[in-house]
């Protein structure tokens, strides 16, 4: 009774972790992106970049310092005996020092503008962050839709080879059943057995396939699916070429990311030269001292001053650095250049490959209905024996290959068409909340 009981409560709770996972296109993708460690990563990265700012922006802000002094003198004097060699020590004694009390202030008041330089690039380096975030998000999404449609292909895939190859079983073992009566060639044998053997490497295939998508899936998304997915609806608003190109060079992440290396390599340069100008602080401090033996010994003091440092010669490592942040800016410069014919060629491409992919799937849905309508003739002429169940098997496989195709082209338009949403940064969980399923 016990172990009864032991496995209905392993059932209950299989059954609430399944019904507790999502299922839907959309869902299951927000699933993934909240459960990948690399967008934590992200948030972190920005949450250090703004401590930064803190930490070196607040060497521009006043010190104040306190400080106390106390402690101990101890007093030991040797007066000389008159014509002697010896002396005469007086007894030890230790009395307390004098108490010193110190507040003290500075302030940087001028320094080459280094500070507005400094605070700029901290900027820049914040929203460089933010925008990695985005361009991690962006890849995540894109993952875990490839991780969907994959499997989503290999599930049907495997469907139309398994139905093939019922039917070519099927008609093996009659034509093996003709041949022992008479009816049938072992030439018609051997026929049919090749047939049959394709169909089951080709199920074979497709089932290792769908295994493999299904762990690509579980490790991209974060669950192994138990059921089958549903077919994922979606269609893009169709543009024209140039202005789809002018969206990306406009919106694209990774062309945004190195122009705000370029600024910050530009600021670098204005922070090195501010190096070589004065800087001017402003000190202060006011000192509180007493005497712990004289009560009444007593003493305050004030003081402010200005300090002007001018650097004058620091062994040309201030003019290394400045050499140093001008090749910075340059290959930054270059970088980018290369960044954006990269990110345009790619986008060209794409563009390219939708629309061709488009044009094929109208091709793939004409194929797949020109098939179907040969399957009901073939079945048909079967009925009045012109055709024989070869002759329906062949139009039935060729019909699977033409469903197969379709599958493939359509998964491949709509992967396409999330990958142009991706080049032109519009692919964000708020887009993806919005997919009807």
């Amino acid at each position: 009774m016990g172990k009864f009981k032991n496995f209905l409560f392993i059932v209950f709770i299989s059954l609430h972790i399944q019904a507790t996972l999502p299922s839907h296109f959309s869902d299951i993708i927000l699933y993934a992106y909240l459960h990948h460690p690399d967008i934590s990563i992200a948030e972190k990265k920005i949450h250090i970049a703004q401590l930064q700012k803190k930490e070196i922006l607040s060497e521009w802000l006043p010190k104040l310092r306190l400080s106390y002094k106390t402690g101990y003198t101890h007093h030991d004097q040797y007066i000389p005996r008159q014509n002697s060699r010896q002396t005469l020590s007086t007894p030890r004694k230790s009395t307390l020092s004098p108490r010193d009390v110190t507040l003290s202030a500075e302030q940087i008041l001028f320094s080459g503008n280094k500070k507005t330089y400094e605070q700029q690039k901290l900027d820049k380096n914040i929203l460089a962050q933010k925008k990695q975030h985005a361009l991690i998000q962006q890849n995540i999404i894109y993952q875990a839709i490839t991780a969907y449609i994959n499997l989503y292909k290999a599930e049907k895939t495997l469907y139309f080879r398994q139905k093939s190859q019922k039917g070519f079983y099927k008609h093996f073992q009659e034509t093996r059943l003709k041949h022992t009566l008479g009816q049938a060639t072992i030439t018609d044998c051997l026929q049919s057995e090749a047939r049959y053997s394709n169909a089951q490497a080709n199920t074979i295939l497709a089932d290792r396939l769908l295994k493999e998508a299904r762990f690509s899936f579980e490790e991209i998304i974060g669950f192994y699916p138990e059921c089958a997915l549903q077919k994922p609806l979606f269609s893009l608003s169709p543009l024209s070429k140039e202005h789809y190109i002018e969206q990306v060079q406009k919106n694209n992440l990774s062309i945004q990311i190195s122009n705000l290396v370029i600024k910050n390599a530009r600021l670098n340069i204005s922070s090195m030269k501010a190096d070589h100008l004065p800087q001017l602080s402003l000190q202060g401090a006011l000192t509180h001292s007493e005497n712990a033996t004289f009560k009444n010994d007593r003493l305050k003091n004030a003081s402010i001053f200005a300090t002007i440092s001018l650097p004058l010669y620091s062994g040309g490592q201030t003019q290394a650095r400045i050499h140093k942040a001008h090749a910075e800016y340059r290959k930054a410069i270059l970088e980018a250049d290369l960044i954006k014919r990269q990110e345009k060629a790619q986008a060209q491409q794409l563009w390219e490959k939708s629309y061709y992919l488009k044009e094929e799937q109208k091709s793939r849905l004409l194929q797949v209905k020109s098939a179907r309508k040969a399957v009901e003739g073939v079945f048909q002429e079967k009925k009045i024996g012109q055709k024989n169940l070869l002759d329906l098997l062949d139009a039935e496989d060729f019909l699977s290959q033409a469903e197969i195709a379709l599958i493939e082209t359509k998964g491949n338009a709509l992967l396409t068409q999330f990958y142009l949403l991706y080049y032109q940064a519009g692919l964000t969980i708020d887009y993806i909340k919005n997919i009807k399923n």
